[in-house]
């Protein structure tokens, strides 16, 4: 039976993959995998030519588990649709097949279409490796045996622990760790990337690489690998070690094949029958005080159930770690601490950026929570000044305290001064009032509800005008504060250019030297024009998007429902 539905299977991915209108994209992903493969073989290929068989075992002995961890991060939302989300589920279990067979195809299926990516990533790798160090002709079947039977035995405790966690958890929490573990193999796949920076330390392999316990199952398949490409017979017995330990957590998966995958399903598919029950409040519970409080505290609620709202952060957080790593790796960290007024000028520079992107996929969407509920804030009796200024308040909140953050930590790190320590914060703060209130005004005009996805809770075409609206935003509150900030050293060399220059460079020339000249003439002025001119942009900007967000709330705000299914 288990061999008719991999049979069923198979002739199904066939009609959905190899059909006429995706032949051209899977011809130019295998080219892409050929040239990354390419890549991946010369990599492997100068670590072993530089290190000889040494390098067999602490290379092998770190990127085994390293495959273990992705695989099972990435295998985690597989797992979960092959068992419970996909449409043949209920049909399979209609026919009389046995449950394990239904199982064990799923597995299989994880296997090798879900993996079909990863097993080349480390496997490919490892061949360079062993052609540069000259490894026996027994290292080769050796590492295809161990490279496919490591990823088995993740696929096995992916499966495990999904099994597990359908029976304890409800399907919102489940959903929530999916998202999790996306954004954790997003992060490490990132950060993945950066060891080819370190390509010149090739040589040095075996003695930088930290050496992995000798209790890991991976650690048995790395000494096998050294063993076999040295022509040592005996390496076969830690690769044997090493099936052993996949094949048993097999057995274990398939042990709950009953109570964690039939069961589970049926209780995913109706949902909890059970009713939460109701926490008595104590005497010291105080309900919110007024309408815009209580809107707040609705929207922080909602945030607080759903931990994917707050994975949109997320990769503006990680693009940020990544340049921050290369930032350090390169050197730049002497000369950040060597001079405090210009990695001012660039950490402001990075926030805002930050604002720009992260308010977009975080502010922008904030009417989207209300989904199907949203009637009842139509109903209530509140303003749309009120559900304005509630919403803007808590997401206005949560990214100041983020920036806020960021920015005292660089104030302490790179020993800021307290005028520029404060002075960023300021400038900081006034910025996002003004972003966060656009970017929530903006987003009510292609607003959806989507639970199933919630990092596409804006219409096609919206994200990007959330993003050039806001960058048309900053340039227009931050352009005058930065001519403002010119030296006045300039004033000569403006003097002769505009003497020279005619049409509009001469037009920009006089601007430019006039602001130059008020500034010798008056510095204390001129600051507070830029300082003045960059609050009333950011207060008056925000205080327009918010009226307007109100008159689209009293009107009516239209969410586009995804349906499920």
């Amino acid at each position: 039976m288990t061999g008719l539905l991999l049979w069923a299977q198979w002739r199904q991915w066939v009609h959905t993959w190899l059909s006429r209108r995706r032949v051209p994209v899977i011809i130019a992903i295998a080219l892409a995998a050929l040239s990354f493969a390419t890549m991946l073989t010369f990599f492997g290929y100068a670590i072993g030519r530089n290190s000889s068989l040494d390098a067999l075992r602490p290379v092998a002995g770190l990127a085994l588990p390293a495959v273990v961890i992705v695989v099972i991060l990435a295998d985690l939302p597989q797992v979960y649709g092959q068992l419970y989300v996909a449409r043949d589920v209920e049909l399979l279990f209609t026919l009389p097949i046995p449950t394990r067979s239904i199982f064990l195809v799923k597995y299989l299926q994880t296997l090798i279409v879900g993996n079909l990516l990863t097993i080349p990533l480390i496997l490919i790798p490892l061949i360079g490796l062993g052609i540069g160090a000259g490894a026996h002709l027994l290292y080769y079947p050796a590492v295809v045996l161990v490279v496919f039977v490591v990823v088995a035995g993740a696929v096995a405790i992916s499966y495990l622990m999904m099994l597990t966690l359908v029976r304890f958890l409800p399907r919102k929490r489940l959903n929530e760790i999916i998202v999790a573990s996306q954004a954790l193999t997003g992060l490490i796949a990132a950060l993945a990337g950066q060891l080819f920076r370190f390509s010149d330390q090739l040589d040095r392999a075996p003695d930088v690489l930290p050496v992995a316990p000798i209790w890991l199952p991976t650690t048995w398949g790395a000494i096998a690998l050294e063993r076999l490409g040295r022509a040592d017979p005996f390496g076969i017995l830690p690769a044997l070690g090493v099936i052993a330990t996949s094949g048993v957590l097999l057995l274990l998966s398939m042990r709950m094949v009953e109570r964690g995958f039939r069961l589970g399903w049926v209780r995913i598919s109706e949902g909890s029958g059970r009713k939460r029950q109701t926490r008595a409040r104590s005497a010291a519970y105080a309900p919110p005080r007024g309408p815009i409080a209580g809107i707040a505290v609705k929207e922080i609620t909602m945030l607080r159930r759903d931990i994917r709202q707050w994975m949109s952060l997320l990769p503006m957080i990680v693009l940020f770690g990544i340049g921050l790593f290369q930032f350090i790796a390169g050197g730049g960290w002497t000369i950040a601490r060597e001079y405090p007024s210009a990695t001012w000028f660039v950490v402001q520079s990075g926030l805002v950026t930050f604002m720009i992107f992260a308010g977009t996929a975080f502010a922008a969407p904030a009417f989207a929570l209300d989904g199907l509920a949203a009637w009842v804030l139509r109903t209530a009796p509140l303003s749309g000044w009120q559900i304005a200024l509630g919403k803007f308040l808590v997401y206005w909140g949560v990214l100041a305290g983020l920036v806020i953050a960021a920015d005292l930590i660089a104030a302490v790190v790179l020993r800021w001064s307290l005028l520029q320590a404060a002075g960023g914060v300021v400038v900081a703060v006034v910025l996002l009032t003004g972003a966060v209130a656009l970017q929530v005004w903006i987003g009510t005009f292609g607003v959806r509800y989507d639970p199933q996805n919630p990092h596409n809770q804006l219409r096609t075409g919206i994200g990007f005008l959330v993003i050039g609206v806001s960058v048309v935003y900053f340039l227009v509150a931050l352009l005058p504060v930065l001519l403002t900030l010119l030296p006045t050293s300039l004033e000569p060399l403006l003097a002769d250019d505009v003497a020279s220059a005619s049409g509009w460079a001469a037009t920009v020339g006089r601007a430019l030297l006039a602001v130059v000249r008020l500034k010798i003439a008056h510095p204390v002025l001129t600051t507070g024009l830029g300082v003045l001119w960059l609050i009333a942009t950011g207060l008056g900007i925000a205080a327009f998007a918010l009226w307007r967000t109100a008159r689209r709330v009293d009107a009516g705000i239209q969410i586009e429902i995804v349906q499920q299914g």
